[in-house]
């Protein structure tokens, strides 16, 4: 841990530690021979973060999904061998769905729907804040370092999945719809949870969030959620009712969502040039339309 010219005397410290100086005169005819011992101990203290301990790399990246969750094992690197300071290691952000390991410092995916919510928040990136602090020891002082984690999704394919159902008329399925990834070295899943990824899923007209996320099966990695919003799904037929405002009125017929809704009115008698009346159209308890209609009076009955 140090040097020192023996003409010169000049001392060189190279490292912390305890030095042990002598210091020898020799004698003459007049003065015997005199030895001198002197112990040094040198002390390092930092005068700024990162000089006794440094990262590798100041970020890293990271694929949503890749290395089954493990984010980052990046690990401090003391200047010094002799330095037995510990390192004890923490994260910035705590509402990521992330989790760091205090003695090793290993960054992982807890919660993959929490992440990659705060990542669709952040234009599909969000960044950690890993923090490594290392003790004092005798010889060495405190010293700390950071890093950054820059975690993104996968790129999404240009033609992600196919659909596969019973087609209807303009375009709507009539049927529950399988959705599979176009390329077979994918899985898919509605959610961001690795145990969810498979190979097909299937979805029907009671969906409200029409999402799914694609999984590459080499990497692992994760697409940001991609919508399947132009796949159009009705199973379920609608009811038709027509309200008049002339007593004993009968209810017309019911017809499916992509087909004309046809209605007979039946009045048994008129009295007026023209009558009122309007035609409910209802989907699972809910009206989805709401139309008046007016006709002439032809005839008796009609």
């Amino acid at each position: 841990i140090a040097t020192i010219d023996e003409t010169t005397g000049l001392l060189t410290v190279t490292d912390a530690g305890t030095i042990q100086i002598t210091a020898k005169l020799l004698g003459n005819g007049n003065y015997e021979d005199c030895t001198i011992n002197y112990t040094l101990v040198v002390f390092l203290e930092t005068s700024a973060k990162g000089q006794l301990i440094s990262c590798e790399n100041a970020t890293v990246d990271y694929v949503l999904g890749e290395n089954n969750g493990v984010v980052s094992t990046q690990e401090a690197i003391k200047k010094t061998w002799r330095d037995w300071g510990k390192v004890t290691y923490s994260i910035q952000e705590t509402n990521l769905g992330l989790v760091c390991d205090t003695n090793t410092g290993e960054v992982m995916v807890t919660n993959y729907e929490t992440l990659s919510k705060a990542m669709q928040d952040n234009n599909g990136v969000v960044t950690a804040t890993i923090t490594a602090n290392k003790g004092r020891t005798l010889f060495y002082g405190e010293d700390t370092v950071s890093y950054l984690i820059k975690i993104s999704f996968m790129d999404t394919p240009d033609e992600p999945y196919i659909a596969e159902g019973t087609m209807g008329e303009n375009g709507w399925y009539i049927s529950d719809v399988t959705l599979k990834p176009t390329d077979n070295n994918y899985t898919i899943s509605e959610t961001c949870k690795l145990a969810d990824f498979t190979n097909d899923v299937v979805i029907d007209d009671k969906k409200v969030e029409k999402f799914i996320y694609l999984r590459d099966t080499v990497t692992g990695g994760i697409t940001n959620r991609i919508s399947y919003e132009g796949v159009k799904v009705d199973t379920i037929a609608p009811k038709m009712e027509v309200i008049c405002n002339e007593p004993n009125n009968k209810v017309g017929s019911n017809s499916y969502y992509n087909k004309n809704i046809e209605g007979n009115i039946y009045v048994e008698e008129i009295n007026f040039a023209y009558q009122y009346a309007t035609v409910l159209v209802t989907k699972d308890g809910v009206t989805t339309y709401e139309v008046p209609i007016t006709w002439e009076h032809k005839k008796e009955k009609h």
